[in-house]
């Protein structure tokens, strides 16, 4: 559209906002890529699970006097683990072992998987081709890719550790000794930390990873309402679930069965909003094609009358008087050879298109001019108003843009380009449409 884009919010924008993203999250089976995104992230979890663990094996077996200040510092530790043993099995942990490397690679691979399953995602959403790109470009983001699963797995592996040992009686102990570490450690610390520190990565993801100029503002809007959605759910199920219940039956499963709903639950919602990014930025040429693929009038099916019913008036394409054009009876919209290479939505009123071998009406919710808009000729046809008539007036590139975003318009559109060139030319044997 021409002009600056003017948001007018209304309730009908606001349900048509709500249809289009829950249509297209559906279409796009996006509840699929957020069970994919959830076990890739669960199956890179086991192996920095492992190189955690052996990271602070190593770093004991350099230093075993660390063990020993450790048990002197927290006597308590003593019933459950025995100084002497601990050491002995440090120890005895020769060199880097072959197991240690393929863990690493296998870190690398299933961190890669997680990326590309998020991407594959965001693609489905944002139509984003694939593009070559450079060795050092795509070793860099890699590095990014690996980092951030780490990091993210990492402080799972922490809370998750974390709130087991404070129901143990160590951890009495090891609160008088270091008061202001494990104050910080409370229940509301711990449950809060992961949602400020995925608020970043969502913000990124939205960013780099759509193929499209979101400006900065929108994806970091979109990912706190990401991001405080996730944290409302956490909030009512640990508000309307008695947790502590199933952690006496299950222990430390329980805490990761938890880990794994609360995985599930965020790619639901991520791409729930970047579903919503692309609606919103993309809602001029979405309602566009919901405009032209609208029911008719005579549609006999629930569904149709109620799409029709929430689409047949196109508030915010109508915020802006340039794109509305207002006529009284009898007037011309556009005659045979006129060079205009816009196409009309009629808003309201009736408007009579006279070709060389008949007539047709056209009323509320049917589009005029298509076939110039697309392939931008001259008009073949003239169209007069009837009554007053109110008009949406839509230029060729927005026309063009809906086609590639809605694969339904494309298939009408030929219909109708079909119907009208054999109205205006006739079927011939040299050209058959």
């Amino acid at each position: 559209m021409d002009g600056e884009r003017t948001h007018k919010i209304t309730p009908i924008t606001i349900a048509q906002t709500v249809y289009l993203v829950g249509r297209n999250y559906f279409r796009n089976s996006l509840i699929s890529h957020a069970r994919a995104c959830s076990f890739a992230f669960l199956f890179s979890f086991i192996p920095i699970f492992m190189m955690i663990t052996t990271v602070l094996i190593r770093i004991l077996h350099a230093s075993p006097e660390t063990i020993v200040k450790i048990f002197k510092f927290i006597p308590e530790l003593s019933p459950y683990f025995d100084a002497e043993s601990v050491i002995l099995a440090i120890q005895n942990t020769g060199g880097v072992h072959w197991f240690e490397i393929l863990v690493g690679v296998f870190i690398f691979w299933a961190a890669r998987g997680l990326f590309a399953a998020i991407f594959l995602g965001l693609k489905d959403i944002f139509h984003i081709a694939e593009e070559p790109r450079p060795v050092v470009r795509q070793l860099v983001m890699l590095i990014i890719e690996v980092a951030i699963v780490v990091l993210i797995a990492a402080i799972i592996f922490f809370l998750i550790m974390m709130q087991t040992i404070s129901t143990l009686p160590i951890f009495n102990a090891l609160n008088q000794k270091i008061l202001p570490l494990t104050s910080f450690l409370s229940h509301y610390h711990l449950t809060s930390l992961p949602n400020i520190l995925l608020f970043p990565v969502i913000v990124i993801l939205y960013k780099m990873g759509t193929g499209t100029k979101i400006p900065f503002k929108l994806c970091f809007v979109d990912a706190l309402l990401c991001n405080m959605t996730f944290w409302a759910f956490q909030l009512a199920m640990h508000t309307f679930i008695d947790y502590g219940r199933y952690m006496v039956i299950y222990g430390v499963l329980a805490k990761l069965l938890i880990v794994m709903l609360d995985v599930l639950i965020f790619f639901i919602l991520f791409f729930f909003y970047a579903q919503l990014l692309f609606v919103y930025q993309f809602f001029d040429e979405l309602l566009l094609g919901e405009l032209y693929c609208l029911p008719k009038q005579n549609a006999k099916k629930l569904f149709h009358i109620l799409r029709r019913i929430l689409f047949i008036r196109p508030d915010y394409l109508m915020a802006k008087d340039v794109n509305m054009i207002h006529l009284k009876t009898n007037e011309t919209i556009f005659m045979p050879d006129d060079t205009g290479t816009d196409a009309y939505y009629i808003a309201r009123g009736t408007v009579k298109e006279t070709r060389t071998n008949g007539t047709s009406f056209y009323e509320r919710g049917d589009f005029l001019g298509e076939a110039s808009c697309v392939f931008e000729k001259k008009r073949e046809t003239s169209a007069i108003c009837m009554t007053d008539v109110d008009l949406v007036r839509i230029d060729s590139s927005t026309f063009q843009l809906a086609i590639a975003q809605n694969g339904d318009v494309a298939q009408k559109l030929l219909g109708q380009i079909s119907t009208y060139f054999n109205e205006v030319y006739g079927r011939t044997e040299d050209f058959a449409v």
